[in-house]
C-alpha cells in the first residue's frame, strides 16, 4: 500500500526528467525530478510521514523500526542538499528525488491545462507542487523505501538553476528574400 502526498511551493531540480525517461545504474528509464525545499518547509514532515505511514503498511507492527533503520542508511528523504551542493539550487537545501516508469501528469497553475515541453515549464528552478506517493519495498532488490513521481503542477517563476534558456523575439534579426540569397 502506498502514501500519496502534495508538496506545495516546492523548487523543481532536473524537470527534463518530467519529459524525457532515463535509465540510471543499468536500470530502465524513467520520468524523474527533484524537489528542493527548506529545512523548515512544511513538506519535511509530511514527507516524513508519508515514509513512515508506507513502512507501517509494509511491515505493520515493525514499521517504525524498519523506517528508522532504513532513514539511518540513507535509504529515505528528505535528503540533505549540501551534499549535493555541486548542482544549482540544492545548497542550505532538503530534497527529495522521485521517479516513475509511466509519465507524470504535467499541468499549469489552474491544475486543468496539460502542459508539454514546448510550453517551457515547468523547468529547473520553478516553484512547483509535485504530487509523490512513497511504498514501502522489500525483495530481491533490496529494502528501501521509494517516491514515486505522479504528477507536477506548475505554480510560479523563479530564477532558473541555470541553463535552459531560450532565445527571444528581440534576439533574431529580420531578412528579407535578397540577403538570404546572398547567404547560400
Amino acid at each position: 500500500m502506498s502514501t500519496k502526498i502534495v508538496l506545495r511551493n516546492v523548487r523543481i531540480a532536473f524537470a527534463h526528467g518530467i519529459w524525457t525517461p532515463s535509465a540510471q545504474d543499468n536500470n530502465d528509464p524513467k520520468y524523474n525530478c527533484a524537489f528542493l525545499f527548506p529545512k523548515d518547509h512544511p513538506a519535511v514532515k509530511e514527507i516524513e510521514a508519508a515514509a513512515l505511514e508506507a513502512a507501517n503498511n509494509k511491515w505493520g507492527a515493525k514499521g517504525k523500526q524498519m523506517y528508522d533503520a532504513l532513514k539511518a542508511q540513507g535509504k529515505v528523504g528528505p535528503y540533505d542538499g549540501n551534499l549535493k551542493s555541486q548542482y544549482a539550487g540544492y545548497e542550505d537545501m532538503l530534497y527529495i528525488n522521485a521517479s516513475n516508469k509511466t509519465r507524470p501528469t504535467v499541468r499549469d497553475r489552474d491544475g486543468k491545462t496539460p502542459l508539454v515541453q514546448a510550453d517551457g515549464r515547468p523547468y529547473s528552478g520553478a516553484i512547483v507542487n509535485g504530487i509523490v506517493e512513497f511504498w514501502a519495498q522489500a525483495n530481491s532488490y533490496g529494502t528501501r523505501l521509494n517516491c514515486s513521481l505522479m504528477g507536477v503542477q506548475f505554480v510560479k517563476d523563479a530564477e532558473a538553476f541555470s541553463g535552459g534558456g531560450v532565445a527571444s523575439d528581440a534576439d533574431f534579426e529580420i531578412i528579407d528574400g535578397s540577403d538570404a540569397d546572398d547567404l547560400l
